[in-house]
C-alpha cells in the first residue's frame, strides 16, 4: 500500500502478509497519520516505510523533468505515528530493507512496536544518502 500527499490516514488492526514488497509506504507529503495495532509477516521488503531518501532538501534543483515529485507537491511526512505493531519475517526478498524504515520526517513517533526476527535491521530512523548540514528536513527524527 502506498500513500502519497494525504492527511489523517489511519491503518488500524490490519494484517499484511505474503507480499513481495513493502507492507505500507507513507512516502510523500503525508501528515497526521498512523499505522497502529497491525500485523506484518512474510513480506519481501520493509513492513513500514515513511518518507523518501531524497527529501534531504525539498524541491531541490535538478535537471528539467528530473524531480521525484512535482514542484509544489513535495513534502516530508509530518506527525506520523507507527505504534503497537507486530512485525515478523520481513525483508525476505530485499534483505537490506529494515523492518521499519524512516527517512527524512518531522515529528515522527515510533512507539512500542514488536519487531523480530529480521535478517537485517529492526528499525532505521532518519536515514538518507545525504549528509547536508543545512538540510530543510533533517530534524525531529527521534
Amino acid at each position: 500500500v502506498e500513500v502519497l500527499s494525504a492527511q489523517n490516514v489511519v491503518f488500524e488492526r490490519n494484517t499484511f502478509q505474503n507480499c513481495a514488497g513493502i507492507g505500507i509506504s507513507l512516502t510523500n507529503d503525508v501528515s497526521d497519520s498512523r499505522v497502529e495495532g497491525s500485523v506484518f509477516r512474510d513480506l519481501g521488503a520493509s513492513a513500514v516505510n515513511v518518507g523518501h531518501w531524497e527529501h534531504d532538501y525539498l524541491e531541490k534543483t535538478k535537471e528539467p523533468n528530473q524531480y521525484l515529485f512535482k514542484r509544489g507537491e513535495e513534502g516530508a511526512p509530518t506527525r506520523v505515528t507507527i505504534k503497537n505493531n507486530v512485525i515478523r519475517d520481513v525483508s525476505q526478498e530485499f534483505v537490506q530493507a529494515p523492518a521499519i524504515q524512516t527517512f527524512y520526517t518531522d515529528a515522527m513517533q515510533l512507539v512500542h512496536n514488536d519487531v523480530g526476527p529480521v535478517d537485517y535491521s529492526g528499525i532505521c530512523v532518519g536515514w538518507g544518502w545525504a549528509a547536508q548540514l543545512d538540510s530543510t528536513t533533517c530534524k525531529n527524527n527521534v
